[in-house]
């Protein structure tokens, strides 16, 4: 699914990227936002960024040592086209809305997703989407707190 969101995104959108020093500076907030917010995180390993042309886009997991938190962000021009790519991913399958986190927020379960053994959220704030998993429910919601709460508007919004 994943990858299916990320080609269509990219193939719609591509033309649709913040300044290239806003998402460097963006990528290494969210990198710090989980150890800043959170007791014993770190990152697991080195990052995946891509700042190249369609969208901008980096891959990040944090571990704890027992728990892991993986996410995938991506860096849109404004708030209307990453609501339009939230959007585009979450209609084909059951989910629930989360108050609190970003601008928008969904919710899918183990229980409502059976094909994978994780809990993901999906989140956009301004224009930076996140795709945010982990084993338990919790850890997810609380990495989503983190990372929400540490990114900053863009400047076009």
């Amino acid at each position: 699914m994943l990858t299916s969101f990320v080609l269509v995104f990219n193939l719609l959108f591509g033309s649709s990227v913040p300044a290239v020093s806003q998402k460097s500076s963006t990528f290494d907030v969210i990198a710090r936002s989980i150890p800043n917010c959170e007791r014993n995180w770190k990152e697991a390993e080195e990052p995946w960024r891509s700042d190249h042309i369609p969208v901008p886009q980096a891959s990040i997991v944090w571990t704890n040592g027992s728990d892991d938190v993986t996410a995938y962000i991506f860096l849109f021009a404004d708030g209307k086209t990453a609501a339009v790519n939230l959007k585009a991913d979450r209609d084909d399958e059951p989910n629930l809305i989360l108050k609190g986190i970003g601008d928008e927020a969904y919710l899918w379960s183990p229980t409502t997703n059976s094909r994978y053994d994780r809990y993901t959220i999906r989140f956009r704030k301004a224009g930076v989407l996140v795709l945010l998993s982990s084993r338990s429910e919790e850890v997810t919601r609380n990495s989503a707190k983190c990372i929400a709460g540490a990114i900053r508007p863009l400047e076009k919004d």
